[in-house]
């Protein structure tokens, strides 16, 4: 329970408003850079998550074609923390109490490395 008061804590300091910009915001880099991957490494990249930011949370599904569970394997041997789901959906969070645009640019740089492979 220590961990979850942490937390509620960090939630409850935390200016709601700017923290959903900051999501939304977040979300929107996520989604541009899949959309650059796509382009750059000619893989299929199906954003399965709204692109509307009014339809949206900070999650973004996706489905990088062609790709099975050793895909998802490896980035998470790599550190990402994602969750997996069939069939061959990655779900990410960006989540800026725990999130950076330092997080999502290492996340690029590991899908552009693995999708190349």
């Amino acid at each position: 329970m220590a961990a979850q008061r942490a937390a509620l804590d960090l939630f409850d300091r935390a200016d709601l408003n700017a923290y959903r910009a900051k999501s939304l915001a977040m979300t929107d880099v996520l989604l541009g850079m899949l959309d650059h991957l796509a382009a750059q490494t000619g893989q299929e990249i199906k954003v399965l998550t709204p692109r509307a930011a009014k339809d949206r949370g900070c999650q973004v599904s996706v489905q990088f074609v062609g790709r099975d569970r050793r895909f998802f394997d490896y980035l998470v041997s790599k550190g990402v923390y994602a969750d997996w789901r069939e069939p061959g959906t990655v779900r990410m969070a960006v989540a800026p109490l725990y999130s950076s645009y330092r997080d999502l640019a290492r996340l690029e740089a590991l899908l552009a490395e693995s999708l190349t492979k």
